[in-house]
């Protein structure tokens, strides 16, 4: 359904022949520098104050409600002849939920402007959920180009008096007046939003959890910054910016802006994001986001030998890096459950390998008809609730007599 949208506005604004969408006609060209404002409905009622703003340039406007970024590239090839120094993108509050549509949007987007000197992308309001996630998204994809800066509306717009009401997007006079003057300040070469928190985030499925570690500095100063670390939506710890990282000090940052964190949290996909605290005032910046899958399931090994007269003996071991106590180990034949005891059997090989315990063996011994059978042992997860994985399983031959 998104694609089948984004594929009606594409069509609506690059039928052959279109004219120009809302846009404002070209004047007479003038010895004033040009400024090209590509918009969602959020900028549409403060034209008039974004050209107040900018009275010393020709201000160009396109856009309407609903605009999506998968829309831009197309557009801007379009209006080229509006397209000098600057261009000012206020784009992604139509954002549809899919982060890596998204991102591609965003990346095309950038890279149609890339022969652009100044690119200014105003953030979006956090009025829903996702709206991180476009934040992100934009910060990291603004990395690494020089001629890409964010304005910082999404910052100023937690005011309530910049919007008609909680939740809302379009603007009050109040709110009109800030992102004209916002956007004024940055086409001036004044906006401050580059110089907010910068730095990257990993996460790793460990025990117990999931580690988060990366580096966050404030380019205003080389003292450590606090981050706060968001799991799944929630703060899950604020911690000081302080480890040494030399990998980083080429950045003209410095060095200790490291920062790491373990998280105790289920098996299963989690999202990640690390805020950073600027250091001259209350204003946050979500440095980056990532997603990591936990998925410390049991594990183990087994075998099983025939021995005669229909008795088979399984060994093996079995384990849950979530812990280091014994878990329940199951013998299964065939998909059928045959047995089940505690894996805490001494097993020091297994201790040296994972350097989880000590008791981790089992030993099952069964009667087995003739033929052929699957032989498989599942391990309990510790967590409750949790998926019990086989751990191994082989095929064995039982022989009659």
């Amino acid at each position: 359904m998104r694609r089948v949208l984004v594929a009606l506005v594409l069509t609506t604004l690059i039928t052959a022949g279109a004219g120009p969408i809302t846009s404002v006609a070209a004047q007479p060209r003038d010895d004033r520098p040009r400024v090209y404002v590509l918009h969602d409905s959020v900028m549409l009622s403060a034209r008039d104050e974004t050209r107040a703003a900018l009275a010393d340039h020709e201000v160009n406007f396109d856009g309407f409600g609903g605009f999506l970024v998968a829309a831009a590239p197309e557009v801007i090839a379009r209006q080229r002849h509006l397209i000098d120094d600057i261009v000012v993108l206020q784009l992604g509050t139509n954002y549809l939920g899919d982060p890596a549509f998204f991102r591609q949007s965003v990346r095309r987007t950038l890279d149609v402007l890339a022969d652009v000197d100044r690119v200014i992308w105003v953030t979006p309001q956090r009025y829903r959920v996702g709206m991180d996630t476009v934040n992100a998204i934009l910060g990291d994809e603004a990395w690494g180009r020089p001629n890409v800066e964010l304005a910082d509306w999404t910052s100023i717009a937690r005011d309530p008096a910049m919007t008609w009401e909680p939740g809302d997007v379009h603007l009050t006079p109040t709110g009109q007046a800030h992102i004209a003057s916002l956007i004024a300040q940055h086409v001036r070469g004044r906006g401050r939003y580059d110089d907010a928190p910068v730095g990257a985030v990993a996460a790793f499925a460990r025990r117990h959890g999931l580690e988060v570690r990366g580096w966050a500095a404030d380019p205003d100063t080389p003292v450590p910054i606090d981050v706060r670390i968001w799991v799944d939506g929630r703060v899950e710890r604020i911690r000081r910016a302080g480890i040494d990282r030399p990998d980083i000090i080429h950045l003209g940052h410095g060095s200790r802006h490291g920062f790491s964190h373990v998280a105790a949290v289920p098996d299963g996909p989690h999202y990640v994001c690390v805020e950073g605290v600027n250091a001259q005032s209350a204003r946050t910046r979500f440095v980056d986001c990532t997603v990591v899958i936990t998925d410390n399931e049991p594990v183990g090994d087994l075998q099983a030998a025939h021995r005669g007269g229909g008795v088979v003996r399984v060994k093996g071991w079995a384990m849950d890096p979530d812990g280091r106590r014994p878990i329940g180990a199951h013998l299964y034949v065939d998909g059928v459950f045959v047995q089940g005891r505690r894996a805490d059997r001494l097993r020091l090989d297994v201790a040296q390998r994972h350097d989880n315990g000590r008791r981790h063996g089992f030993r099952f011994v069964t009667r087995l008809e003739p033929g052929r059978h699957r032989i498989c042992v599942r391990g309990l997860n510790i967590r409750a609730g949790a998926r019990n994985p086989e751990v191994d399983c082989v095929a064995l031959d039982v022989r009659a007599g």
